[in-house]
């Protein structure tokens, strides 16, 4: 599901929101005019106007989900016509009252959107190491310094630092839109990363997937691999696939993390898995889930030996010199990357590869699969260049 807010161009103004499920939209005013929008950052510039808007979208937010019926929508929506969420606020927006950064904050994260589970960690380490007393004035350089500080002292990653950092800056980014934030010195901050070291699986592996003589627990988490595999999709959207995503040989959806509606075609697997699981993906949490798929892919012949940088050898628990198969790799994500790498292996443009996988950028997409060297050989060897 997708809420967002758009207006007509012209200034002033009205101002409707717009809620994509399921391949569905629905379009109502939400009785507010703007003279100028910014549809990326979703703000108008003036803080009442913002801060109605804000209230409006919380109120939806706290009411729908993804499992929301049409006729849901339909009473959300009428509510937002009625101006329920937003009329009581009407004498209060005209002397708008700054909330405290711990406040803000604990709000933002606690918003129904595809980074939740993420926002919520954030808020949790940030508060932790920095304290629930931070107030607007302390983003600063020196900040950032303690921040990072705390993060090394919880010998967190680079990488998982740079997530809960860009958590931050995303929030603060808000704030700065809203006037609760003056100092956009935060934009400045660079988010700590280093090389992943992460795999795909080859065509053939896939295959021993889905031909493996699996129990019935194992073949569910299999199967749900499987449709993480042949949409590319991210574990929330695959999750949640059923049979009513699939319309004339095509599956539609909304990835629940960018809000872009997604139209691909269905490959006759992702119709067998879903019809011999009751007509939707198999459930299960994400924990559950990258626990079990490893032993899956074991069971499944996935047991090639490979080399792993030392950063992976110690998350995995391992010394030097030790062996590490590629079944120990195995995560949600892998299905993902290895139906991205599939995909464009088979000869599909780059364009058209990130279309379905989300990625904004040609070089973030090759970054992003996973083709080892004699793999690039074979691709080149069948371009007319070297006929």
């Amino acid at each position: 599901m997708n809420i967002k807010y758009q207006t007509r161009g012209a200034a002033p103004s009205s101002v409707r929101v717009v809620i994509t499920h399921r391949g569905k939209v629905w379009r109502k005013a939400v009785g507010l005019s703007v003279q100028a929008w910014n549809q990326k950052t979703q703000k108008s510039g003036n803080i009442k106007t913002d801060q109605a808007l804000k209230t409006i979208r919380i109120g939806l937010e706290s009411t729908l989900n993804e499992l929301s019926s049409d006729n849901d929508i339909e009473n959300a929506l009428k509510r937002v016509y009625e101006g329920e969420w937003h009329k009581d606020t009407a004498t209060t927006l005209k002397t708008p009252k700054r909330p405290s950064f711990a406040t803000y904050f604990k709000e933002w994260s606690e918003r129904d959107c595809g980074a939740v589970r993420q926002n919520k960690t954030a808020y949790n380490i940030v508060t932790e190491i920095m304290g629930k007393g931070i107030a607007w004035s302390d983003f600063d350089d020196a900040f950032l310094v303690r921040l990072l500080a705390g993060f090394d002292k919880r010998k967190m990653r680079p990488n998982y630092q740079g997530v809960v950092l860009g958590r931050l800056k995303t929030a603060l980014n808000e704030a700065y839109a809203l006037h609760y934030l003056t100092d956009d010195s935060f934009r400045n901050w660079k988010k700590p990363s280093e090389e992943t070291f992460a795999i795909a699986l080859t065509e053939q592996e896939v295959e021993l997937l889905w031909n493996a003589d699996l129990d019935k627990k194992m073949s569910r988490v299999r199967d749900l691999f499987l449709l993480g595999v042949y949409t590319a999709g991210r574990f929330s959207d695959y999750s949640l696939l059923t049979s009513d995503n699939i319309h004339d040989g095509r599956i539609s959806f909304v990835q629940k993390k960018t809000g872009s509606p997604v139209l691909i075609p269905c490959h006759p697997r992702v119709q067998e898995i879903l019809e011999r699981n009751g007509g939707r993906a198999p459930r299960m949490s994400i924990q559950s889930f990258n626990g079990k798929i490893k032993d899956v892919c074991r069971e499944a012949g996935i047991g090639s030996v490979i080399q792993v940088p030392p950063g992976t050898l110690a998350r995995l628990g391992k010394g030097a010199g030790l062996v590490v198969h590629k079944w120990e790799l195995c995560s949600s994500h892998t299905a993902r990357r290895t139906g991205a790498s599939l995909l464009y292996k088979s000869g599909v443009p780059v364009r058209v590869c990130r279309y379905l996988t989300g990625h904004t950028k040609d070089d973030t997409f090759l970054r992003y699969i996973k083709i080892d060297r004699e793999e690039a050989a074979d691709i080149l060897a069948e371009s007319p260049f070297f006929k």
